[in-house]
């Protein structure tokens, strides 16, 4: 999509507006973003100009050498303590979240990406140079990708909707969030 030039607009007509983490101006029914702007037919947000932000994420590795962009939501958002997450990430838990994988564009490092099959069909996309967690692909799912969000570079909002696998994590681990808790995965959400 080509990007839109506006032409002057009183300062009058500025309105900041506010969705998730991105901030974007409206000028004159138009919200942009970064030179992104969708169309939409039912603005969620109650607009009457049928213009909405996209959401748009960045990220890079450690080492600054892998950079990437998301476009769209971030679903599925939970803290993990499985052990494998644990292992790859370093940490006591990992937090992760589900993208389309149509909406993952990498802007640089594609020499430096390495995978590891951590379980059968489910490979951890890492930084080969500083060995930064980046994504996770499941085979039998190739049109989701789950993102390591300790990644992410953009200010980040949202919450989490779970703590999952908690029947794994570490004894010295204590909840003290108001976040719901699952010693595995809830049965309706099983792509973390």
């Amino acid at each position: 999509m080509r990007p839109l030039r506006p032409s002057p607009i009183p300062t009058d007509v500025l309105i900041h507006h506010h969705i998730t983490s991105i901030r974007i101006r409206m000028l004159c029914g138009y919200f942009f973003l970064p030179n992104r702007l969708q169309r939409v037919d039912d603005p969620s947000d109650g607009c009457q100009c049928g213009f909405m932000a996209i959401e748009l994420h960045k990220g890079s590795c450690l080492c600054g050498g892998v950079r990437y962009e998301v476009e769209g939501p971030l679903t599925a958002m939970a803290c993990c303590h499985c052990r494998e997450c644990r292992k790859a990430s370093g940490a006591e838990f990992a937090t992760n979240a589900s993208i389309a994988s149509s909406n993952f564009r990498l802007l640089s490092g594609q020499a430096l990406l390495r995978e590891f099959e951590s379980s059968p069909g489910q490979a951890r996309v890492f930084c080969g140079k500083c060995g930064s967690p980046i994504m996770k692909r499941i085979a039998d799912k190739p049109d989701i990708l789950r993102l390591r969000l300790g990644c992410l570079d953009s200010p980040l909002e949202q919450k989490p909707r779970a703590r999952v696998f908690l029947s794994e994590k570490l004894l010295f681990s204590e909840i003290s969030d108001e976040i719901p808790c699952f010693d595995t995965i809830p049965a309706a959400k099983s792509s973390v």
